[in-house]
């Protein structure tokens, strides 16, 4: 997440995507955050010089790229909100992918201490990546894979994510601080460890 999206925050405990109305998510805010943020505006202009032919940045009028790039926005957010309801929550639950480097100790401790597992996931499992790169003090891999209540998930981030040119690639997904995690697989360097004698209740966000 880019440094802008850092200076917005903004949290909703369990509530559904169903409950939140597209201007709610896309408003002035987050519109001046995006045009802001460096990245985020360079991208967005040779998008729209690219759509209007204009050959040159000086030619732009301010309203109407701005105008422009609410409408953007609200598509990108209008189609990820449908691909939420249709493809990724099944019968109000959502499966969501995280990885972390972690050392020897971090599975023993499964079976002693409720783990917390971060609020960063994704939703797909492609996007599940560790971002710490190479520590030699965190040298295992582990993959896991969950599923958490829809509403579990804190959604007007979670949608701004996945709208916002500089981060929605990376498919995240953010969990509400504390909520239930009902893990389904965890992976150490590949190789799957037992979770049958792990209470789930061990798991949280």
């Amino acid at each position: 997440m880019n440094r802008a999206m850092l200076k917005y925050r903004e949290f909703l405990n369990e509530a559904s995507i169903a409950s939140i109305g597209l201007d709610d998510v896309i408003n002035k805010k987050f519109l001046s955050i995006v045009l802001s943020d460096s990245y985020d505006r360079e991208s967005l202009v040779y998008q729209y010089m690219h759509e209007e032919g204009i050959s040159d940045e000086s030619e732009i009028d301010e309203k109407e790229f701005s105008d422009w790039v609410k409408y953007e926005l609200d598509y990108l957010a209008s189609e990820f909100i449908t691909k939420v309801n249709t493809d990724l929550i099944k019968n109000g639950k959502i499966k969501i992918w995280r990885a972390m480097s972690v050392n020897k100790e971090w599975e023993s401790r499964l079976q002693t201490e409720a783990k917390h597992l971060g609020i960063y996931w994704s939703w797909d499992q492609e996007g599940a990546e560790p971002h710490w790169g190479y520590n030699t003090e965190l040298p295992f891999t582990t993959i896991m894979e969950a599923e958490v209540d829809e509403t579990s998930v804190d959604w007007y981030p979670t949608i701004r994510l996945n709208t916002e040119p500089v981060s929605f690639e990376e498919m995240e997904i953010r969990l509400v601080k504390g909520s239930k995690i009902n893990m389904i697989s965890i992976k150490i360097d590949g190789k799957e460890i037992d979770l049958s004698e792990i209470s789930g209740e061990r798991f949280i966000a």
